[in-house]
C-alpha cells in the first residue's frame, strides 16, 4: 500500500433509490480509497450495484429516480455529496474520466467524433484549439482506433461499435482526469 494519500475516498456509502411504490437500497455502507496509480476493481454479479455506487457520487444516475446517499465522497478536497450540481459538474469534468457501458450515452450523434474529444480536451485540459486537435487524434490513435486523422471528421453511427467503445474512452482521457471510472 502506498502512503500517498487517497485522490478519490469513499466512506460508509449509502444509496438508497425510490421509484413510485418501489425503494431498493442499492449500495450499503460501502468503504474504498483510491491512491494515484492505483488500481480498484469493484466486483459483483448484474444489479448488485456497482454501477450505482460508482456513477452515484459523480450525480451521474438516471433521471426519474429519486436517490437518496448517505455517507461520504471525497475528491479534490471535496464531499461529492454535498456540493451544488455546477461544482459537481466542473469537478466530474477535470478530475473524473468515465467511460460508459453504452458509448452512445456520452456521445453526441449529431457531432463529429473528433470535435468532441477536442471540445473536451480545450474545456478541462485548457488546450488551446490547434493542440486540442492534435491531442484528440492522439487519443483515438492511442485508443486503437486505425487512420486517426480520418476517424476524427466521422459521425458516431459512421464507426461500429468497438471503435465507439475506443473513441468513448479517448473521451474519458481527454480532460487528462485523475480518477478513471470503467463502467464495465
Amino acid at each position: 500500500m502506498s502512503d500517498a494519500q487517497p485522490i478519490y475516498s469513499i466512506e460508509d456509502l449509502v444509496i438508497d433509490l425510490y421509484a413510485t411504490t418501489v425503494s431498493v437500497r442499492a449500495v450499503d455502507g460501502v468503504s474504498f480509497n483510491v491512491r494515484p496509480g492505483e488500481t480498484v476493481a469493484v466486483v459483483g454479479e448484474s444489479g448488485s450495484g456497482k454501477t450505482v455506487m460508482t456513477l452515484g457520487p459523480l450525480g451521474l444516475l438516471p433521471e426519474g429516480v429519486t436517490v437518496d446517499m448517505k455517507g461520504s465522497a471525497r475528491a479534490d478536497g471535496s464531499e461529492l455529496l454535498s456540493i451544488g450540481s455546477r461544482q459537481l459538474s466542473d469537478l466530474r469534468g477535470r478530475y473524473f474520466g468515465v467511460i460508459f457501458q453504452d458509448p452512445m450515452s456520452a456521445l453526441n450523434p449529431m457531432l463529429k467524433i473528433g470535435p468532441q474529444l477536442a471540445r473536451q480536451a480545450r474545456r478541462f485540459a485548457g488546450l488551446s484549439h490547434e493542440a486540442a486537435r492534435k491531442e484528440a487524434v492522439s487519443l483515438l490513435a492511442r485508443s486503437g482506433i486505425p487512420d486517426p486523422e480520418d476517424r476524427y471528421g466521422r459521425y458516431p453511427h459512421e464507426m461500429s461499435g468497438g471503435m465507439l467503445q475506443r473513441a468513448m474512452i479517448a473521451l474519458a482521457l481527454a480532460a487528462r482526469p485523475r480518477v478513471l471510472i470503467a463502467d464495465e
